[in-house]
């Protein structure tokens, strides 16, 4: 047992056996979790597979019910199967290329606001409805997972990035209090969290109005449709290297209008995190 922390019954042993980790893809318990009551000792927590659909709907009672969240991690099936960008891929946006390529076809026909960007997974099916539950189904959890990853993914890009702050990409307030928590700001405080030194700023980059729906606007549409819907408050300095996170980036508008908001500001560059490249 750890000296230095207090031991909780109800954090060790009765939370983890009500909440056993599950897997954000498959959403199954996890084979094992570490039990930090018993210095190091793993205890089993396999559901069998008739099990699995009643687990999960106890999960989202119990969820509901208790003032914890559940642990997460990815299962070794989907951490193998899942489209990770680890890889041939574009210098500027992230998105995935051939090998031996360096920009995307995208990129090298319009030029990007931000100096670089980087996803932590190809969009996929899967990818999809884990990023869709986080949104839009209150799967925190989810959420905390990806920001954690792409934390200690993205480490070393960080720190050559020579990032000093961090914005995530804001919601309408009305929108955020209607979801409870904006999506970008939870990835962006757990990429924090697993790096130091940097700030996380939820002021500085506001929305003001509401865009109309992007999904099926062309790239100039996507621009056009995002002016006067960001501000930003205060000025920086040239010194300032700034890290804007997002859960999805698919042509990148949204990221070059707030990264063209944050220049004209008087940051010196601006880099971007995502947790997907469609």
């Amino acid at each position: 047992m750890n000296a230095s922390r207090i031991w909780n019954p109800w954090d060790d042993l009765i939370v983890p056996a009500l909440l056993p980790p599950l897997c954000p893809c498959c959403q199954r318990a996890l084979p094992s979790f570490q039990n930090n009551a018993l210095a190091g000792q793993s205890e089993s927590l396999v559901a069998p597979e008739a099990s699995q659909g009643h687990l999960k709907a106890a999960m989202t009672v119990l969820k509901s019910l208790l003032p914890i969240p559940a642990q997460t991690d990815l299962c070794a099936d989907c951490r193998r199967r899942l489209p990770f960008i680890k890889e041939n891929y574009c210098l500027q946006c992230g998105a995935r290329i051939e090998k031996g390529e360096e920009y995307c076809a995208e990129c090298q026909e319009t030029p990007h606001s931000f100096e670089e960007a980087r996803a932590l997974f190809s969009y996929s099916q899967e990818v999809s409805s884990m990023i869709l539950a986080f949104k839009n189904k209150g799967e925190r959890s989810t959420g905390e997972w990806l920001g954690r990853e792409m934390g200690v993914a993205f480490r070393e890009t960080i720190a050559l990035w020579k990032i000093t702050r961090v914005i995530p990409i804001p919601l309408l307030p009305s929108k955020k209090k209607e979801r409870g928590y904006n999506q970008a700001e939870i990835l962006a405080s757990h990429i924090v969290k697993e790096n130091g030194n940097l700030l996380l700023d939820t002021t500085s980059l506001i929305r003001i109005r509401k865009a109309k729906e992007q999904k099926t606007l062309g790239a100039k549409e996507r621009l056009l449709n995002l002016l006067d819907v960001f501000a930003v408050q205060g000025s920086f300095s040239r010194a300032e290297h700034i890290l804007l996170v997002d859960d999805v980036l698919t042509t990148g508008s949204t990221l070059d209008v707030c990264a063209r908001l944050l220049l004209e500001a008087g940051a010196g560059a601006v880099y971007a995190l995502v947790a997907a490249r469609a």
